[in-house]
């Protein structure tokens, strides 16, 4: 157990009080005018912007870092952008600081028409380069903190928190891909792959490797495809033989195991608010006898089970939950269809 760790109210009230006292005001970075003053942004303070997506945060959350270092000549700030590198920021600011269209900046379609306005948004992002910086990967907070620490940042933008990783995160193989550094799809090399793929075999299985690698390979014949690139890039990269790396055995539980599941599942306590045990043994044995797979499982209503008349009994499931899209009648067993009518008895025929 860890050692508690709290501060008695006694223990801050002198240094807490003089600082009501002293009249010395918070220190706060100002980033606009008009209501973007009331936004509260210095030491101390987190600001969480959200928003759909495509709504524009990170357009604003790049404004109100650069605008807070031209209205506070002594400010240093860092971005952490797991999306955009620099290059593709910078342009939407100048754009917002001259007024050029995006599009012509970022198409590089700039004529002699656009010169002023265009010297004049360089001219304001130069006045703050020297005390704006990038993160480049690995995106963790380890790394983030870093190079807060080096460049004397006072204020982070963090775009966005969900993909930069907590400290030992970056252990877990889920969290490895960040060590391919690609930014652009030119950066997407097989010998970044390659590398990728390395730290994972470092904790993974070839098994689980060969599905990473799978996932990249259909993603850069995808940009094929699409006319995103000239040539597959990874179209030459091979994959593992998983069998001579097997962690775990996969089989089928013997009829015994099967009973003992069930068994101790129906004495369990209710799971998520939503499952009693009676009602996870009933779909385990549903599961087991249809073979069908969660999503087909969670799509069954009272309305789907035939199980009186002279018709052997039998679960229809809907065409659009099938996976081969096609309407099906599954046969159960006399055993499991007498279990069935009891459990199903008073339940609306509408109910999942």
């Amino acid at each position: 157990m860890s050692a508690a760790r709290f501060q008695v109210a006694a223990d801050v009230l002198d240094g807490w009080r003089d600082s009501v006292l002293c009249g010395t005001p918070p220190v706060l970075y100002p980033i606009g005018a008009g209501e973007l003053a009331r936004i509260e942004v210095g030491p101390g303070l987190v600001t969480l912007i959200g928003g759909a997506p495509g709504a524009g945060k990170t357009a604003f959350t790049m404004q109100a870092a650069v605008d807070a270092l031209r209205l506070t000549p002594t400010l240093r700030a860092l971005v952490c952008n797991v999306e955009m590198p620099p290059p593709v920021l910078l342009d939407r600011q100048l754009a917002r600081l001259s007024g050029v269209d995006l599009t012509t900046i970022r198409y590089r379609r700039l004529g002699a028409e656009h010169a002023n306005r265009i010297d004049a948004g360089l001219n304001t992002l130069a006045a703050v380069a020297d005390r704006l910086c990038f993160v480049r990967p690995p995106f963790d907070l380890g790394n983030v903190a870093a190079a807060a620490d080096d460049f004397g940042a006072g204020l982070l933008l963090l775009d966005y928190i969900q993909r930069i990783d907590p400290p030992g995160a970056a252990d877990e193989a889920r969290h490895r891909v960040n060590k391919l550094g690609a930014m652009r799809i030119s950066e997407l090399t097989p010998s970044a792959v390659q590398a990728a793929i390395g730290e994972f075999r470092k904790v993974k299985s070839l098994q689980t490797c060969q599905h990473y690698l799978r996932a990249m390979k259909q993603f850069s014949r995808w940009l094929e495809r699409d006319g995103r690139v000239r040539n597959d890039a990874l179209a030459h990269l091979t994959g593992f033989n998983a069998a001579t790396d097997r962690r775990y055995e996969r089989r089928a539980l013997d009829a015994d195991e099967f009973g003992r599941l069930v068994q101790t599942t129906e004495t369990a306590p209710q799971w998520r608010q939503s499952l009693t045990g009676a009602d996870r043994a009933m779909l385990y044995r549903v599961a087991a006898g249809t073979g069908f797979r969660v999503g087909e499982l969670a799509s069954l209503t009272p309305a789907s089970f035939s199980l009186g008349g002279d018709d052997p009994p039998a679960i229809m499931l809907d065409a659009k939950r099938s996976k081969r899209r096609k309407a099906d009648v599954q046969p159960i067993r006399s055993e499991l269809a007498a279990s069935l009518r009891s459990w199903l008895k008073g339940k609306p025929a509408s109910a999942p």
